[in-house]
């Protein structure tokens, strides 16, 4: 395991570690500080599927795992329970830049191109 892991958190105009946070007792990360924010915010990549159209041929699953699975009660692709904006729509859902490789491939890959995606600012 990584002896230091960064935390590219911006505190005033430097980067600071975990290790040096825990230096200071009155700070504290979150998991939104492991990312750098910038001067406009985090990129993130919204996602969403018209599921309607559907044909659970389980492409977008077999390519971006880690955002979309396929629904036990309707067999249709949705987005990763963790990913959606509202937990009662299953298919839209925000989900880091560090994913956006996936879910492009998803998007190209699907034979009925439902799947959309849009960068966005938070």
């Amino acid at each position: 395991m990584l002896k230091r892991i960064f935390n590219m958190c911006k505190s005033n105009t430097e980067y600071t570690t975990i290790s040096r946070m825990r230096e200071r007792k009155d700070l504290k990360p979150s998991p939104s500080q492991y990312f750098y924010h910038g001067e406009e915010g985090l990129a993130k990549i919204r996602v969403w599927i018209d599921r309607d159209q559907c044909i659970a041929d389980m492409v977008c699953v077999s390519l971006c795992p880690d955002v979309f699975e396929m629904s036990e009660e309707d067999g249709k692709s949705q987005i990763v329970a963790k990913w959606r904006t509202d937990p009662n729509n299953v298919a839209e859902g925000v989900v880091p830049e560090d994913l956006k490789d996936c879910v492009q491939s998803a998007v190209e890959s699907c034979p009925v191109s439902i799947i959309h995606m849009e960068e966005i600012q938070e």
